[in-house]
């Protein structure tokens, strides 16, 4: 700093020119006056010999051939941080106390919900006995519903209303479908409902005598209306 003040030429023609912006701070009677005075800067010559001063005396410098450590890249699910390795080998092993009482999940076995509501199905039958496999499959399928809980109706048409009567319900067996009046029997103790063309009993000489209700077409679209499903065989 000294050499460098030392180098710098002022010129004395120069000087600072105050200009009072305000009055005496002493002289509160006159007022202030206000106006846009500046003050003139004052100049300094320098030669060109002072030049080399005026820069740092030491430059920065490239680096070449710096040598750094480098870190070998990650490999997939690796952790950046390095946890210290532990060392369980004066760790004592851990012991199972059999005298504990272990807590295990509560688990309650729940009898089957009665839903012989959730589902109403209507089975339409119209093979007769010249089709046994095909017409007791009918009554085999109402048979498993009615066991779990849902409600069946059956109408037999066609030849299908001569099933009712009891020298078939005794003698017919269907191929792999099991006996009729094993599943007659289940399906009028599971509270089916039985319904037979009024039309085709008075043609085939078939009387329901209060096993099943005769019925009209109209009142097998009305069956097919209130039920949920429709089966036919």
């Amino acid at each position: 700093m000294q050499s460098l003040a030392r180098s710098l030429e002022v010129d004395p023609g120069v000087r600072w020119k105050k200009q009072s912006y305000f009055g005496s701070p002493f002289e509160l009677d006159e007022p202030a006056e206000l106006g846009e005075k500046w003050r003139e800067p004052c100049v300094a010559s320098a030669g060109p010999h002072c030049l080399r001063e005026l820069v740092a005396a030491r430059r920065a410098q490239s680096v070449h051939d710096e040598e750094c450590e480098q870190q070998p890249p990650l490999s997939a699910r690796e952790l950046a941080l390095d946890s210290a390795p532990i060392d369980l080998r004066d760790e004592p092993s851990a012991e199972l106390n059999p005298r504990l009482c272990q807590g295990f999940p509560k688990l309650s076995a729940k009898g089957r919900a009665d839903n012989r509501l959730m589902s109403k199905l209507l089975i339409q039958i119209t093979r007769g006995p010249e089709d046994p496999t095909r017409a007791a499959l009918g009554f085999l399928v109402g048979k498993a519903a009615v066991e779990e809980g849902h409600e069946v109706a059956l109408f037999l048409a066609g030849d299908a209303v001569q099933l009712l009567r009891e020298p078939v319900l005794d003698g017919l067996v269907g191929l792999g479908t099991g006996s009729l009046r094993d599943s007659y029997d289940g399906l009028v103790a599971g509270g089916a409902r039985f319904f037979v063309s009024a039309m085709s009993s008075k043609v085939r000489g078939f009387e329901p005598d209060g096993v099943a209700e005769p019925a009209l077409p109209n009142r097998l679209v009305q069956l097919t209306l209130e039920h949920d499903r429709v089966l036919t065989y």
